[in-house]
């Protein structure tokens, strides 16, 4: 691929795999004009590729998982077989240890964009438009939800065996009180959403992200998906999505099983916006 972006002006680049692969020289390379992940797609693949390269539509995808360095897989340090105590070969390591948290003495880096600790080719949730897209913040920064309304949902969850985010919608499916409870927003997320581009009406996907206080510390996740919307926009037209958070949602999942309550100033990012939950008695 990297001789053919070499002779090539500006060359399209069709990833098709069914997992994520190093693209680390084909990113860096001066010549090439853009990179098309698809995966295995249906018998519309062809059309549905030539309509995103020809611009008859606007991409919105995002990436579903997370494009690693081949370091990944190469470049682990002799460790012990968490299974056997043996030394441990350096090789992918993933054949000695199959968790996605890190672990220093099998040098297991974690998987998945709440645990990686390298540098990812491609991020989990990356994806570029042709049309531009802006955020502002409409609800307050700065909230604050009490320690024992968290460990109180923390605890019931755990003894209900419910780890699943509930659903704002407590009517599909019942549940009774306690679901309904569960389901309750404590906080409204309001952010206005405008596509900043002069020409090209497109979708695009807005992610919402939870971060712990202490992330990446004692298998804490470095982030986590809480929620995402989609939405339609023309050129300069502007729309109003809410996010609406829940306890579960500053709640941290035990190795062990069951959720933990972790006090202190939580992260909620949607692109550069950033709101502060801080959970304290």
């Amino acid at each position: 691929m990297t001789l053919v972006a070499a002779a090539a002006k500006q060359p399209v680049i069709v990833i098709v795999t069914g997992s994520s692969v190093d693209l680390t020289l084909l990113k860096a390379h001066p010549r090439v004009g853009a990179i098309l992940w698809r995966g295995y797609c249906g018998e519309a693949a062809g059309q549905a590729t030539a309509d995103l390269i020809f611009g008859a539509v606007s991409p919105s995808a995002r990436l579903t998982h997370t494009f690693y360095p081949q370091s990944f897989v190469t470049a682990w340090k002799h460790g012990i077989d968490p299974y056997t105590g043996a030394v441990a070969v350096p090789r992918n390591a993933s054949y000695f240890d199959h968790h996605v948290r890190p672990n220093a003495t099998t040098g297991n880096p974690g998987r998945t964009h709440r645990f990686y600790t390298g540098k990812p080719v491609y991020k989990f949730g990356a994806g570029m438009s042709y049309a531009t897209f802006s955020y502002v913040l409409l609800s307050q920064p700065q909230v604050q939800v009490g320690t024992a309304a968290v460990t109180a949902y923390a605890r019931e969850a755990t003894t209900l065996r419910r780890f699943i985010r509930p659903l704002h919608n407590t009517n599909n499916g019942g549940g009774g009180r306690a679901a309904a409870a569960a389901a309750a927003a404590f906080h409204v997320m309001r952010i206005q959403v405008t596509n900043t581009g002069p020409t090209v009406a497109s979708a695009h996907s807005v992610l919402c992200f939870a971060s712990a206080p202490a992330a990446g510390v004692d298998g804490a996740p470095l982030e986590s998906l809480v929620d995402f919307q989609k939405v339609f926009l023309e050129p300069g037209e502007s729309t109003l999505i809410e996010f609406k958070l829940v306890l579960h949602d500053i709640t941290l999942t035990r190795l062990h099983g069951g959720l933990a309550v972790a006090e202190g100033n939580w992260t909620i990012a949607v692109g550069d916006l950033r709101t502060t939950v801080t959970v304290a008695v």
